[in-house]
């Protein structure tokens, strides 16, 4: 059992939002905040609570981007949903 310090770490999730209403879906990134610089970091979510990006700078040497995923279980569909997402990060060049 994990037990997570709110004081310590900074969270950022992605979930269905209502329009999912067996809230089946959901990505989380915890991220420690004595390395990031909270004013200078940017977050973009899925509308479904697939996936999850940040990118954070300031006090760390270079901007690191963090991606959390939960993909579909059926092999076809997940293969079609990695495409559009490596798509999606091409397109907006990891934010």
């Amino acid at each position: 059992q994990m037990i997570i310090k709110e004081k310590e770490y900074q969270i950022y999730y992605a979930d269905g939002g209502s329009e999912h209403k067996k809230k089946t879906k959901g990505v989380m990134l915890l991220i420690k905040r004595r390395i990031i610089d909270e004013k200078n970091v940017t977050v973009e979510i899925d509308k479904q609570g697939r996936w999850i990006m940040a990118k954070m700078e300031g006090r760390l040497d270079k901007p690191i981007v963090l991606m959390g995923i939960y993909a579909p279980n059926n092999q076809t569909e997940r293969k079609r949903w990695m495409k559009k997402v490596g798509e999606k990060m091409k397109k907006r060049n990891r934010l």
